[in-house]
């Protein structure tokens, strides 16, 4: 009965020593707890990094001006065109041209609208009198981005004007005269000025000769 009383007392003081053990790890816990400069553990977290792309490496947006080249838009109307047909700038601003030196009346309805073109640096309509031969007196209109400017020259000119487009902003006049002793219908005169939109000005300036007085 000794023996086994002997052998017992270890495993008693065994197990008081880990319950003090536990005890001890559970006040330091508490204190850990309460003292807010006792050091903590690291907390693991997961972390996503978004890299954004700097502004002047972004791809341009697409726009319904720039999708597919110039192909696309060549020819567009744009915000400066004045959107009318020759026909109808002929109605609008044929009051506004002055009336040739025989007075005769325009004639806005015979109007040769070909060089017309609303969206143009520069374009044109031929304006005839009403009943003319071929001496009458025509006039030539002129137009940027479809709105009137005014006349090529102060003074209308006999025979009928061959007008042809250098560019964009500039077209060519050929005024037809008989010389010295040639009938009207064999008039081998001639005379050319170029009409040139600028810009920076907002007029036309000319260059070249009209016919003789």
């Amino acid at each position: 009965m000794s023996t086994t009383s002997a052998r017992a007392v270890p495993h008693t003081a065994a197990v008081l020593a880990a319950g003090m053990l536990l005890l001890g790890t559970a006040l330091t816990a508490c204190s850990a707890a309460d003292d807010p400069d006792a050091p903590t553990a690291p907390i693991t977290s997961t972390q996503t990094t978004v890299t954004t792309q700097p502004a002047s490496d972004l791809p341009a947006p697409t726009t319904a001006e720039s999708h597919n080249g110039d192909d696309d838009t060549k020819g567009s109307p744009t915000d400066t065109c004045s959107g009318l047909t020759g026909d109808e700038a002929v109605a609008r601003w044929a009051s506004d041209v002055p009336p040739n030196a025989e007075n005769y009346p325009w004639a806005p309805a015979w109007a040769e609208t070909d060089g017309y073109d609303s969206c143009a640096d520069l374009s044109w309509i031929i304006l005839p009198i009403e009943g003319g031969t071929v001496s009458s007196p025509y006039q030539i209109m002129l137009f940027h981005d479809g709105g009137y400017l005014g006349t090529a020259t102060s003074e209308a000119y006999g025979f009928y004007p061959t007008v042809s487009r250098v560019d964009d902003a500039t077209i060519s006049v050929t005024w037809h005269w008989p010389r010295k002793g040639e009938s009207n219908a064999g008039a081998s005169g001639e005379s050319t000025a170029q009409f040139t939109w600028d810009a920076a000005t907002g007029s036309v300036a000319m260059s070249g000769e009209v016919p003789p007085v």
